[in-house]
């Protein structure tokens, strides 16, 4: 279980991936300009889920967020997300709005 404090993170191809029944919380994070600002995902078959992580009081900007979670779950929860969002995969809750498929918010 990581716990990340007040960190930025800039344009990188992922801010964060949380893979193979990991576990991260989150908080005061800036994630600017990521090609995807969150992935969780199964990467290898012996975990049997993939990862999650609890995103609070946070700020994510870009022209489009891409946020993406596989046999995963994602929590963002009290932050702000200026410009478009797209959510890919299943259980993405966004301050309360859950994702089970594609959805591109504008």
């Amino acid at each position: 279980k990581a716990n990340i404090i007040k960190t930025k993170l800039e344009k990188n191809n992922i801010g964060v991936a949380i893979k193979d029944y990991s576990e991260a919380i989150m908080e005061k994070m800036n994630f600017f300009e990521n090609n995807i600002q969150l992935s969780a995902y199964k990467k290898n078959l012996q975990y049997g889920l993939g990862g999650n992580a609890i995103i609070r009081n946070s700020i994510f900007r870009n022209d489009v967020n891409k946020f993406h979670s596989q046999n995963s779950k994602l929590i963002i929860d009290n932050s702000k997300i200026y410009g478009k969002i797209i959510t890919e995969g299943e259980d993405i809750d966004i301050d309360g709005w859950k994702s089970n498929i594609t959805k591109i918010w504008v």
